[in-house]
């Protein structure tokens, strides 16, 4: 029967308040893993992650430990570049609008690359990703966090810790976010919407200023004698 070690490892960054705990749960799982995860008092900055199994098991979790956070990364970095690209793009559309001689196809061209950064944006929930990890610190001495993990227990799974303190204030965080989720959808359709609204305008009005030109030119029918 394979030796069981007990590992852990220090997250620093913003990693609480973000589901980032959920996700290591979901990894250690996947690895039959027990132990826990908790949120350390030290200005809301590290999760203390103390996992029990196999030196085999263990291994493959921190290298999926260092994949997540990676993924993660990424994921942050895709939403922030999608938004500055929105952003530039809302600029040049502020200026074709704002010229003298307005630009039908330019401010198309405009329209549909930012209805489509919206699109996008619409694929990250609000409250995804919202961590960023700065290091992941393997623990030397694990006799520093010895009342953790004596409060915390071995059971047969992988838990999440929270103090009746940290529930609280989780609550009251989560009924805020549900708040901020609803009105950030509710303003990422509208632009949507705002952005179709403005390309038919532009389509369909120029449609019709071709269509009158094009009357107005057309010689009336002369009267049969």
């Amino acid at each position: 029967m394979d030796e069981v070690f007990l590992k852990g490892f220090l997250i620093d960054g913003m990693v609480q308040r973000a589901g980032f705990r959920s996700k290591v749960k979901e990894l250690a799982k996947a690895h039959r893993l027990r132990g826990f995860a908790q949120n350390l008092k030290n200005y809301d900055e590290s999760v203390l992650v103390v996992c029990k199994g196999t030196a085999k098991e263990i291994k493959a979790f921190e290298e999926d430990l260092n994949g997540l956070l990676t993924d993660v990364d990424k994921t942050l970095k895709d939403r922030l570049k999608l938004e500055r690209e929105l952003s530039r793009t809302t600029d040049s559309l502020d200026a074709v609008q704002t010229s003298k001689g307005f630009d039908c196809r330019k401010a198309l061209t405009l329209l549909e690359r930012k209805k489509s950064i919206l699109r996008k944006l619409g694929g990250y929930s609000v409250g995804q990703a919202t961590y960023a990890v700065e290091k992941i610190t393997p623990v030397q001495d694990l006799g520093t966090f010895q009342a953790n993990i004596y409060a915390a227990g071995f059971g047969d799974g992988f838990k999440l810790i929270r103090d009746d303190e940290e529930l609280a204030a989780r609550l009251e965080e989560g009924i805020k976010a549900l708040t901020r989720l609803e009105s950030a959808s509710a303003d990422l359709k509208y632009a949507i919407i705002e952005t179709d609204y403005a390309i038919l305008a532009i389509k369909y009005g120029s449609l019709n200023d071709s269509f009158l030109k094009g009357f107005a030119k057309t010689e009336k029918p002369r009267n049969k004698k």
